[in-house]
């Protein structure tokens, strides 16, 4: 989920710098199951209330001493430390989607579901965390395994995004399906559903088909304008003639109230060869449209950004934001590979970052990806966003 500049009020974050102990640093998860955390947040749980009980009675200690000795000063308290992270900050694969909602930072995940070796669907892992550092896992929030229709068969699951209206939660994702106009790509259809959690859509209702059949929707990226909602998403173009990205007018979660709008065409960027994860963020009167483009799987992927003084544009290109440093220039534990997948959320003062995701490895496999935050600032008048990818590097962490 996109929102401008979080209109939701991060401030309300702002003193929760300690980590609870249902906050722990979470488990990656993998094809074969969901993260179970339930032992160790029971554990953490009792650990608290013991800790609670014996401040109680160290209270009242405290108090009898001070009644005996009125004169005595009272100690003064450690001061927290400073939180610091340290890249990779989740070891969890796919493309993150980030938002803070309900006093809390969400993280969503796809995972694909195989059965006897063959692909049958896929589900959305969910994250939770207080501070963008450490992440507690909620396990399979949604899953896509009985979703065929019209004749095709579910495959995967992909993209998946939520957004925060009126209440309520909107799981966005992309139902990967055999058939479509080109059977080497399948037929992609961007799908919403609704929810009274952001923590489970299992039960979901008002499920809905939004776009489908039209070589490949792919990246569903809701964004707030004020009173205003957008979907932005990746359109494939003609079978080998490219992508766009797209951005298209709607008057709830789930209805579009106009016809789509180009935003980029892969034939604008150079050497990009497919565009996407197309999300927004508005600074100032100014609108960042970040994209990521190349191969996701080898160096050459990367965030890339343009900008506008209209949501719809047109936008001008302005460069790339974060890159693969040079392989072989020092040691792959620091060496930052294929960034991209762009999400960005505000820390307790309102300072933004960046949650996405890099490769850990050099290889040629989209397996060994993992989820990274790092600071970025944003120049509404000079058009510009700056900040630096890094991974195995210990830095100062978010503001609460």
């Amino acid at each position: 989920m996109r929102f401008v500049g979080h209109v939701l009020a991060l401030g309300a974050c702002a003193g929760c710098g300690s980590t609870s102990a249902d906050e722990a640093p979470a488990r990656s998860a993998d094809a074969g199951g969901d993260v179970g955390m339930t032992d160790a947040s029971s554990k953490g749980d009792a650990m608290v209330a013991d800790a609670s009980s014996m401040k109680d009675a160290s209270s009242m200690k405290d108090a009898e001493s001070d009644a005996s000795a009125p004169d005595a000063e009272p100690a003064d308290a450690a001061p927290p430390a400073p939180l610091t992270y340290e890249n990779v900050v989740l070891d969890a694969n796919g493309d993150p989607d980030c938002s803070f909602m309900n006093g809390a930072y969400y993280l969503y995940l796809p995972d694909q579901i195989h059965q006897n070796g063959a692909a049958v669907g896929g589900r959305v892992m969910g994250y939770r965390s207080k501070d963008l550092v450490h992440w507690k896992a909620l396990g399979a929030v949604f899953d896509n395994v009985d979703e065929a229709y019209g004749g095709d068969s579910t495959r995967g699951l992909w993209a998946p995004e939520v957004l925060a209206h009126g209440g309520k939660y909107y799981l966005y994702y992309v139902n990967v399906m055999s058939g479509g106009a080109d059977a080497n790509v399948g037929n992609k259809d961007i799908v919403v559903i609704e929810s009274d959690t952001p923590e489970d859509f299992h039960s979901g209702t008002h499920r809905k088909v939004l776009l489908d059949n039209d070589y490949a929707f792919i990246d569903p990226s809701p964004f707030i304008d004020g009173n205003k909602l957008y979907l932005l998403y990746k359109r494939r173009n003609a079978p080998g003639t490219g992508t766009r990205l797209v951005i298209r007018p709607m008057s709830d979660p789930r209805t579009f109230s106009g016809a789509q709008t180009v935003l980029l065409d892969s034939s604008d960027v150079s050497g990009s060869g497919q565009l996407e994860h197309p999300m927004m963020y508005k600074a100032g009167n100014k609108y960042f449209l970040l994209y990521s483009f190349g191969e996701g799987d080898q160096p050459s992927y990367r965030i890339a950004y343009a900008t506008s003084s209209t949501p719809t544009g047109p936008f001008v290109q302005r460069g790339t934001l974060f890159a693969s440093d040079p392989i072989g220039a020092k040691s792959l534990s620091k060496t930052v590979i294929a960034p991209g997948a762009a999400s960005i959320v505000e820390d307790g003062a309102g300072k933004p970052w960046m949650v996405y995701r890099q490769k850990k490895t050099a290889k040629t496999t989209f397996a060994d990806r993992g989820v990274c935050i790092d600071p970025i600032q944003l120049a509404p008048a000079k058009n510009e966003i700056s900040g630096k990818p890094t991974k195995g590097v210990v830095r100062p962490g978010p503001a609460f």
